[in-house]
């Protein structure tokens, strides 16, 4: 069987939109009300299908906090697809949706697919931006738009694969140029005498919890040759206290 073309996803947004919520309702089905926030980025992935294509949808899920935004950057730049994601309920995270569209411009590779995405739809009567408002504003930037609610399922693999459409037309038309395998730059904690170990597995799924030493300092690592990982960064940070 031929292997699947492999395309990025970064997932952007306020604390609170419903990134991680929507990223699980398309990778595994699942929903929940109340789950810790995204410390970091987390990864998931699946496989569709474009045009009688596999495509495999590498999902980077990141944390909404502008704290973690020195890491979260580190995801733009290998990125097929930036998803924009806002609360329809939260005038705020809308409002900020025009400074994460400049830095996902200025950070991301030429021909990226930007889509945008009001969550939470299932709480129309709480509305704060309207519908028109969103179509508005993408159609204003070039952007895929669709509203979705990650907890009735509401329009959720409708958004992810329009955008691989998108991706796989550029592709076929020469418009995104996308290698086989991505070189992906991953902001990962800094820890003492593990990473040489760890790489050498082959990069398979794992949580930080394996790791005895941890830092609470980054660096980025070019994971060259590896594709992209399927592994967890998330909800490590807070943890670290009992890693000690």
């Amino acid at each position: 069987m031929q292997s699947a073309r492999r395309f990025t996803y970064t997932i952007v947004g306020d604390a609170g939109v419903g990134k991680t919520c929507l990223e699980r309702q398309f990778t595994s089905r699942t929903f929940q009300e109340v789950h810790d926030l995204t410390i970091g980025v987390e990864f998931s992935t699946r496989t569709i299908n474009v045009d009688d294509k596999r495509i495999k949808l590498d999902i980077c899920d990141t944390a909404g906090h502008e704290a973690f935004v020195p890491i979260t950057k580190q995801f733009y730049c290998g990125a097929a697809c930036i998803i924009l994601v806002y609360d329809i309920t939260r005038r705020e995270t809308f409002d900020h949706i025009a400074i994460l569209l400049e830095r996902a411009r200025e950070l991301s590779r030429a021909g990226v697919t930007l889509a945008l995405i009001g969550n939470k739809c299932d709480l129309s009567h709480m509305r704060a931006v309207s519908y028109e408002e969103g179509r508005e504003f993408a159609k204003r930037h070039d952007l895929v738009f669709m509203e979705t609610s990650a907890k009735t399922t509401q329009n959720v693999d409708e958004a992810f694969i329009l955008a691989a459409e998108r991706i796989y037309k550029k592709v076929q038309v020469g418009v995104l140029d996308l290698p086989e395998k991505v070189c992906l730059s991953a902001c990962l904690v800094q820890y003492a005498g593990k990473a040489k170990d760890w790489l050498s597995t082959g990069w398979q799924p794992t949580y930080f919890a394996s790791l005895s030493k941890l830092r609470n300092l980054w660096q980025a690592l070019e994971l060259s040759n590896l594709g992209m990982p399927i592994c967890w960064i998330a909800n490590f940070w807070h943890k670290m206290g009992r890693w000690k």
